[in-house]
């Protein structure tokens, strides 16, 4: 029994630079670039190319804001908050496990979520 217990701490158990995501296996992620809050803030001069970017928040006040460079390429978002931010034709980035819903405040001082067309839905406090 204790080497089982054993066995799955150390299967379970993410060093510094690393987590375990369920689906996609171990992924080791930069430590100079994940869990920072960079809400509000044009990061276009910020070089993210080859970066693995883990539980960061870009979330932004308008729908479809530009914040990335045109030309990044080479980056893995994970669980990353990305709401309202554009996501362009970016040359090998990919989102996993990523919130990149859109929303707006709506004319009754609400925010609502907004589906494809960017039409509200419903009330953001509703979920």
């Amino acid at each position: 029994m204790k080497i089982l217990i054993l066995f799955f701490f150390f299967i379970s158990t993410c060093y510094a630079g690393q987590v375990l995501v369920p689906g996609y296996g171990v992924v080791n992620y930069d430590d100079d670039v994940s869990f920072k809050i960079y809400s509000q803030k044009d990061m276009s001069a910020t070089n993210f190319n080859g970066k693995v970017i883990y539980a960061s928040s870009f979330m932004q006040e308008k729908p479809n804001t530009k914040v990335f460079a045109k030309d990044m390429c080479d980056v893995t978002f994970v669980k990353c908050d990305l709401k309202n931010v554009k996501i362009e034709n970016w040359k090998n980035v990919n989102f996993i496990q990523c919130d990149m819903r859109k929303f707006k405040v709506q004319p009754d001082g609400q925010d609502y979520w907004l589906d494809n067309k960017y039409k509200p839905t419903k009330k953001i406090n509703e979920e």
